[in-house]
């Protein structure tokens, strides 16, 4: 039994939502998504959220507009 059963089965989770916790594949049929493997989809969008959080964290404290009074 691997640690993400025991925890699933320790907190109840598979008695509450059996819907969510239930496996309805096997690990080995491989699924895909427009033909690229989920590994690959997966990593896109690790690397996709990686450069937007690098992107917020570096650009600064944004400057304060000067507003025109007229």
């Amino acid at each position: 039994m691997t640690l993400a059963d025991r925890l699933i089965g320790d907190l109840g989770l598979d008695a509450r939502w059996p819907e969510v916790s239930m496996a309805t594949a096997a690990c080995a049929d491989k699924p895909r998504l427009f033909d690229l493997p989920y590994e690959y989809w997966s990593g896109a969008l690790f690397a996709l959220l990686l450069l937007a959080a690098l992107w917020l964290l570096l650009r600064g404290k944004p400057r304060e507009r000067k507003r025109f009074r007229g």
